[in-house]
């Protein structure tokens, strides 16, 4: 099974996930597998600005993307008895914060700018 999705914020990036899953038999009525994976990403949309100049430093740098992933196998042994050790691993990952400067930005026209020096994830 795979899925995917896509999506655009207003004044901002473009986001965006994927997924597959895939599973079965391996042997029948004892043991059995499942494996999956996902990533995503959300676009930003407040721009990083030069705070003394107004010059943009980097555009939608809120952005953020995530991922995991999981493996498990099922083993029956016996009737009623099921055994199942899995794997899971996920991360997720901030490249600047949402805040934003209200001197700096124009919110009634959609420009949020963060006046940030350094990024501040």
């Amino acid at each position: 099974m795979r899925a995917g999705e896509f999506s655009t914020t207003a004044r901002g990036a473009a986001s965006y996930e994927t997924g597959g899953a895939a599973g079965g038999p391996l042997l029948t009525d004892v043991l059995g597998y499942r494996i999956s994976g996902w990533y995503r990403t959300d676009g930003g949309y407040v721009d990083r600005v030069d705070p003394f100049t107004g010059a943009t430093v980097e555009a939608n740098s809120n952005r953020q993307w995530g991922k995991s992933g999981r493996a498990a196998l099922t083993w029956a042994p016996t009737s009623g008895v099921d055994v199942t050790p899995s794997f899971d691993y996920e991360s997720f990952s901030i490249r600047d914060t949402p805040v934003f400067y209200w001197p700096l930005s124009n919110a009634e026209a959609g420009k949020l700018r963060n006046g940030s020096l350094v990024q501040q994830p």
